[in-house]
Formats: structure tokens, sequence, C-alpha cells
């Protein structure tokens, strides 16, 4: 009994337990232009489960975020949009490199 249980254990659970790529999301957004909109933006885009860093560039309009895959585009306009008046010009997505 106890090896069949061992066994059981050993097959599922690496399933439950993969986790999705993780990926550079770089967005392109309008408005950072204040000087607490990095703060707010970085703040907001963290609390989204998934994402692992958040790293700003205000001054080109641009964000890089380390998140997983699962990561919805759709998750992310929706967040800045509550943050405030920030317009999501594209997203694109690549294979994160360590």
């Amino acid at each position: 009994m106890i090896r069949a249980m061992i066994i059981i254990c050993c097959l599922f659970v690496p399933v439950a337990y993969a986790h999705a790529e993780e990926q550079n999301i770089v967005m392109e957004v309008e408005g950072l232009n204040c000087e607490v909109c990095p703060l707010i933006v970085k703040e907001s885009l963290s609390k989204i489960h998934g994402v692992k860093d958040v790293i700003m560039s205000p001054e080109e309009e641009k964000i890089v975020l380390i998140a997983d895959e699962s990561v919805a585009d759709r998750t992310l306009i929706n967040t800045l949009g509550k943050a405030g008046p920030y317009n999501v010009r594209s997203i694109k997505r690549c294979d994160y490199q360590r």
C-alpha cells in the first residue's frame, strides 16, 4: 500500500507543481509622464499573479515585465486602465533569457 502511494505521488506531484514558462513582456505605454506614474504602474503590475519583476523606462514610454506566460494581455491592459490614464500602444512577448 505504501509503495503504491509513493508511486502515485511521484507520478502526480511534479505535474501539480509545474509552472508556466517565464517571458519578457515589453509594453509601450503612453501617459507615464508624471513623477509618481512609474511608482503607481510598478506597484499595480507587481500585484498580478505571475508577474515576477517590473522594469520601468518612462522616458522611453516602455515597461518590461518578467512574467509567466499565463499572464494575459487583457489583464495587463485592465490593470493599467484601473491604475490611471495610461494607453497601451503595444505588447510584445519573447522567451525570457536568464
